[in-house]
């Protein structure tokens, strides 16, 4: 029932945001009473929690070797790591609607995905991108910049698939590939 709580509460969560799901929905979803949720997950915010916590642990099982410990070939590691995310963005886009979600206000909610998943991710990627573009010519792009590229071109396509397949048609069997290589590209231009 757990698992069942978890992906119904990923699809509420992330079609209505923490403030919008109810717990009434998220229970019919997952063929659930109501009072199953409490049972599980103490509270609503526990609940999302879990939620959000789940989609950042798959996130780092489909990345595998984070980007601080790519050792040689580098910029290699680097695109091995941008393709990763791409793909499991489009398999996922749950992890980037709840973020939409969540981020056009200051919030509780806010407030933990960032200390306790974004920060430490962004540091890492900071590191690495650092001792890429040590190692080789890249785009002079700081961080903050790749974060963008990452999530803008990376993610946010497939996690407004709706709006994407309305202006410009269905998604490409090969998208996905198309779309990482082309971040890798951008990245990968030196200056």
């Amino acid at each position: 029932m757990v698992d069942q709580l978890l992906d119904a509460a990923l699809i509420e969560f992330a079609a209505h945001g923490y403030a919008g799901a109810s717990t009434r929905a998220i229970a019919e979803r997952a063929g659930a009473h109501q009072p199953q949720i409490n049972y599980h997950f103490r509270s609503k915010e526990a609940l999302w929690q879990a939620a959000v916590d789940r989609l950042f642990a798959e996130l780092d099982a489909e990345l595998g070797a984070t980007p601080e410990v790519l050792g040689e070939d580098l910029l290699g590691r680097f695109a091995s790591f941008v393709r990763a995310f791409v793909g499991f963005s489009a398999r996922r886009p749950e992890l980037h609607r709840i973020m939409n979600q969540e981020s056009t206000a200051d919030s509780p909610q806010l407030a933990w995905v960032v200390s306790r998943h974004i920060a430490p991710r962004i540091e890492v990627l900071s590191v690495a991108w650092s001792a890429v573009r040590e190692a080789g010519a890249v785009a002079d792009l700081d961080p903050a910049e790749v974060w963008e590229l990452l999530i803008g071109f990376g993610a946010l396509p497939y996690a407004n698939a709706p709006l994407r397949r309305q202006l410009f048609g269905p998604v490409r069997a090969d998208d996905v590939d198309r779309r990482a290589a082309r971040l890798i590209a951008l990245l990968a231009a030196g200056p």
